[in-house]
């Protein structure tokens, strides 16, 4: 039977502390250079999550204050208009 050939614990823990360590500094340099963005989407969610109860009373406030016009009389139709001229004379 073929066996994969054994690697020392030693070495192993080696290969896995260079991963680590590479990933270290490989999360550490994007961090760096991101990290104006994460600020931003961070700020943005606060102010987003900070205006969401603003507008709503805001709107709440002029649904209370701002009294709804009166319903218009809907038996006048089209025909019933008078055209007015700009003379002023009566139509004949």
């Amino acid at each position: 039977m073929n066996q994969p050939p054994l690697i020392p614990l030693m070495d192993r823990i080696r290969f896995i502390g260079y991963g680590l360590i590479a990933g270290i500094v490989l999360g550490a340099f994007l961090g760096w250079m991101f990290h104006a963005w994460v600020g931003f989407i961070v700020r943005l969610f606060f102010v987003i999550v900070l205006l969401i109860p603003v507008v709503l009373a805001i709107l709440f406030w002029r649904r209370v204050t701002i009294k709804p016009d009166p319903p218009r009389d809907s038996g006048v139709r089209d025909a019933d208009w008078a055209e007015i001229e700009a003379n002023s004379r009566t139509r004949r």
